[in-house]
């Protein structure tokens, strides 16, 4: 397994996370759907830079992703392989660039510890620079 990309974390307030945590593996095709329908919601620019941002919640097999513009809540669920429950706030923006990325993979490997969000696959490395957010 190549790792494919590293959010950094470590910069962002942690009481925006109940825990910092999870671990799960998804169908590239049922995730960019849950994507593509939640992140109509995500303002283009927002002054809460949390708003930028999709709310992952991961219970047991169920995925849940959540985003806001305040105006408007979107939610998607969607069935993956839970390894470890959390939940987590992943810049919404840059995901779905990730993910349109990978449409050549069938699974994708997602986990967060120690502040880093890792997207992985078998196959090939898609090299991408680490980001880091401050509130």
């Amino acid at each position: 397994m190549d790792q494919v990309n590293k959010l950094n974390f470590s910069q962002i307030n942690k009481h925006y996370f109940k825990e910092f945590t999870m671990k799960f593996s998804a169908f590239i095709s049922p995730l960019q759907s849950a994507i593509n329908k939640t992140i109509p919601a995500i303002p283009a620019k927002s002054t809460l830079p949390i708003l930028e941002h999709f709310d992952f919640r991961l219970n047991g097999d169920t995925l849940t992703i959540t985003a806001t513009d305040q105006d408007i809540s979107i939610r998607s669920t969607l069935t993956v392989s839970g390894s470890i429950d959390g939940s987590i706030l992943v810049p919404a923006r840059k995901f779905n660039d990730i993910i349109k990325s990978l449409h050549d993979f069938s699974v994708i490997y997602f986990e967060v510890s120690d502040y880093n969000v890792t997207i992985s696959k078998i196959g090939r490395a898609h090299v991408w620079t680490p980001v880091t957010a401050s509130y």
